[in-house]
């Protein structure tokens, strides 16, 4: 998928920010894109942009994922939450 455009928000309290005691600070964020229509959508040369919204807070710790979120990635994604990228 060719992405045309995205921009990402992240919110935090500048206070958060600033102390030094906190490793990361909390913060929400905000993620909007602007895409092609990938293959997938089935809608062979059609002329279009999907755009797509995305919001969410940091966590603290992992142990802060929904039970039901967190056995999908399990399932999904075996070792993913004790090594991601890895």
């Amino acid at each position: 998928m060719l992405t045309l455009g995205a921009m990402t928000t992240y919110r935090a309290h500048t206070a958060d920010v600033n102390d030094p005691a906190l490793a990361s600070a909390p913060c929400t964020f905000h993620l909007q894109e602007l895409a092609s229509l990938p293959p997938w959508f089935g809608l062979g040369d059609a002329v279009g942009k999907q755009m797509w919204r995305l919001s969410g807070r940091k966590l603290a710790s992992v142990a802060e994922i929904p039970a039901a979120l967190r056995a999908r990635i399990d399932r999904d994604h075996p070792g993913f939450v004790a090594t991601p990228g890895v």
